[in-house]
């Protein structure tokens, strides 16, 4: 990835998660009369903050991807890994869920991570449609398993304070700048490696003139 690369990815996921978190909070003081994040202040810190969080989620994937593909070297094996993560994942917010909560409570909070399954399906196919086949089952992992586990800090399981409405717009701001983060993805790579291309054809056009 290239600096311009870099500064992009920064400032682009910035803008878009500052802005969905803004407009969700305007929205909700609209319909509502009170804003799901707090007061402006409170609004903009959160706006810069979850972006925040998704880059150092997906940073974060990136190098936990270059280290388990330098030890377990077939494919195959590391998609069945990362499947069985998200199994994992799954079942504990599942179970959390279900000691916490009861009644139409735990309906509702146990339709946050099976929507946020569906849509990771989804954007995995998105995924698939850009790339290649094999991008389908990394960008599924990242999708549900890295925003599930940026979320569990806001979803408050064990002091159960926060409501319901404020844990679907945070995995809502969440799941829009790392889908924005991860079908981004071989663009910001691209570059960097036409921009080598370049450099490796400029370096033998230079040898061949000296020849």
């Amino acid at each position: 990835m290239t600096l311009k690369s870099l500064f992009k990815w920064y400032f682009s996921t910035l803008l878009i998660g500052a802005s969905v978190t803004c407009i969700i909070g305007l929205v909700s003081y609209w319909m509502t009369g009170s804003s799901l994040f707090g007061p402006v202040n409170l609004l903009l810190l959160t706006g810069l903050l979850l972006p925040s969080i998704t880059q150092l989620g997906f940073f974060s994937y990136l190098v936990f991807n270059w280290l388990s593909m330098g030890l377990v070297r077939n494919q195959k094996t590391f998609n069945t890994i990362q499947v069985l993560f998200l199994l994992v994942v799954f079942g504990c917010v599942a179970y959390l869920n279900v000691n916490k909560y009861n009644g139409t409570d735990l309906w509702m909070h146990l339709s946050i991570p099976m929507i946020l399954l569906v849509v990771s399906v989804i954007i995995g196919k998105q995924k698939v449609r850009f790339t290649q086949k094999a991008a389908f089952i990394p960008t599924l992992f990242f999708m549900f398993t890295v925003t599930m586990l940026e979320a569990i800090p806001t979803m408050n399981i064990k002091g159960g304070e926060a409501p319901v409405s404020s844990i679907a717009s945070t995995v809502l701001v969440l799941v829009v700048c790392n889908t924005w983060q991860i079908l981004n993805l071989q663009r910001w790579t691209r570059a960097r490696k036409e921009e080598k291309s370049n450099e490796n054809q400029s370096l033998a056009n230079k040898q061949q003139k000296k020849s």
